[in-house]
């Protein structure tokens, strides 16, 4: 609701269900996020950014526009720290998820992380984005993979070639998905991406790279220097855990991985599937916990009588639907492989016992 108040009143606050209130010109507030002094809800960011661009006057005039546009299909402004945009498109991923989430990192230099949807509507909608960026003069640098897995790359040939950008990813990763993109140079742990002057204004922004396996051999991370958001792709969802597939997948390097972005700064973490959350380092501790908590059901269930990955399941993963046990089943194997390399059981054929 916007009203106008009468030259012969003064507003006030109502602290009724407020912490703390007080009147600020919506300049001021922006101007306070872009310097990562103030969490706002990215709605709330939308219409405080409407009201700058053009002033009070026209506000409603814009604001009527972007409801159109956001009705005939275009994807909604969302930032949940300054320079990272994120449009959750439609995937072919694992259950509970039905998206990947693309981001496209920087304000005047631009990169896109994951252009990962198949789907020609979902990918038309990523163009127009795209397009309006290029119309405010702002301009792509290159695409960024964190991982080669089939979820996060279905947009790659096409974005690629539509804006001549070249993909920039692990060595690993040009070996494992389709060809028809225009090759940028691979992507080591500790590269640096230039992103240009920040929101703020402040100089030397960049993305650092950091080779983050155990999900997948090639996996990367892109952590913002200015703000420290965690673009992490599958190392975490804020969905459901993150499956640990044999032999690619490896529970002790995965967790060597999460233990490494725990030790590194970090504010808002981007998944790949899943809303961000602000305390990245919050959601790692919750997951070694709960990874924790799974290894020591483990080795509370094993014996010295062999049993099977099948015969283990649902005594290890009772708190689950039945519907994701082929899933589950991959990441307990993954946990069997990890104790038995700490020495606590040992395969016997195809199933488990105590060492």
């Amino acid at each position: 609701m916007c009203v106008r108040c009468p030259e012969d009143e003064t507003p006030g606050i109502d602290n009724y269900e407020l912490v703390d209130g007080r009147f600020v010109r919506p300049q001021e507030v922006v101007d306070a996020w872009d310097r990562g002094e103030m969490e706002i809800a990215p709605p709330v960011l939308f219409l405080l950014r409407q009201m700058t661009a053009g002033g009070l006057d026209a506000f409603l005039e814009r604001s009527r526009h972007e409801t159109e546009r956001l009705e005939q299909g275009g994807l909604h402004p969302v930032y949940f720290s300054p320079g990272i945009f994120v449009a959750p498109l439609a995937t072919p991923t694992l259950p509970p998820a039905t998206t990947t989430n693309t981001m496209i990192a920087g304000t005047d230099r631009l990169y896109v992380i994951d252009p990962a949807t198949p789907d020609q509507g979902e990918q038309q909608r990523l163009f127009n984005r795209m397009d309006e960026m290029i119309g405010e003069g702002r301009t792509f640098e290159a695409i960024l993979l964190t991982h080669h897995h089939v979820d996060h790359v279905g947009a790659v040939n096409a974005v690629s070639r539509r804006y001549r950008l070249p993909v920039r990813a692990h060595e690993e990763t040009y070996r494992r998905i389709d060809s028809g993109y225009i090759t940028g140079d691979p992507l080591t742990d500790g590269d640096r991406l230039e992103l240009g002057t920040a929101p703020d204004g402040s100089g030397d922004w960049h993305l650092k790279v950091l080779h983050t396996p155990g999900h997948a051999v090639d996996h990367l991370c892109f952590i913002d220097s200015r703000y420290h958001a965690a673009v992490v792709g599958d190392m975490l969802s804020t969905v459901s855990t993150i499956i640990i597939d044999p032999p690619e997948g490896h529970m002790h390097t995965y967790l060597d991985s999460l233990n490494r972005l725990l030790d590194t700064p970090m504010n808002v973490l981007y998944p790949a599937h899943g809303p961000p959350r602000r305390d990245g380092h919050g959601l790692i501790r919750h997951f070694l916990r709960h990874r924790q908590k799974r290894e020591d059901a483990v080795k509370a269930a094993l014996t010295g009588t062999p049993r099977t990955v099948d015969e283990l399941l649902p005594e290890i993963y009772a708190d689950v639907s039945e519907s994701v046990y082929p899933i589950a089943a991959r990441s307990l194997l993954a946990g069997l492989i990890k104790l038995e390399e700490d020495g606590f059981c040992k395969q016997q054929d195809a199933a488990w016992r105590l060492q």
